[in-house]
């Protein structure tokens, strides 16, 4: 992948801009990303000290991060492909694009916006803790708390 791409994982490199300034391109945005568990990318030797309870714990942190990490590249391919051809079409294909827009797609950046930050904070914990996140409910605890606002609506 190109070092424009913006980092969506602690492991990827990033070059230059944020994730948040760069725009995906349909190939970045579609790309499914290969699954690998806990304990492959962990290795067996921080795996065989965990018991079998924590090693299914530390894949459900892992796939819960993963599934976040599709949905906002959903919500991209949405934005990329619908939002901002309706705003930039000339002539405009509706009297008011903003409202059609709205009604049509609802909060789709907000929504997209909390879950970057779901990503974002998760990725810090992880930076914090390495590969054995000891701790991950108060994170979801506060952005539950953050998402509210823009789910409710």
């Amino acid at each position: 992948m190109e070092a424009r791409r913006a980092a969506r994982h602690p492991d990827d490199v990033v070059e230059g801009n944020s994730f948040v300034d760069l725009e995906p391109t349909i190939e970045e945005v579609s790309e499914a990303p290969v699954t690998k568990t806990w304990e492959t990318k962990v290795g067996p030797e921080i795996a065989r000290h965990l018991s079998e309870t924590e090693i299914q714990r530390q894949n459900i942190i892992r796939n819960l991060i993963k599934k976040e990490e599709q949905y906002v590249q959903d919500l991209d391919v949405v934005e990329l492909n619908f939002t901002r051809p309706l705003r930039r079409a000339i002539p405009t294909v509706v009297q008011d694009v903003d409202e059609f827009i709205d009604d049509a797609f609802g909060g789709i950046l907000d929504l997209r916006e909390c879950n970057q930050r779901l990503i974002k904070v998760t990725y810090v914990r992880q930076r914090e803790e390495g590969p054995v996140i000891m701790v991950i409910g108060d994170v979801m605890f506060d952005v539950a708390v953050e998402f509210m606002l823009p789910y409710a609506t």
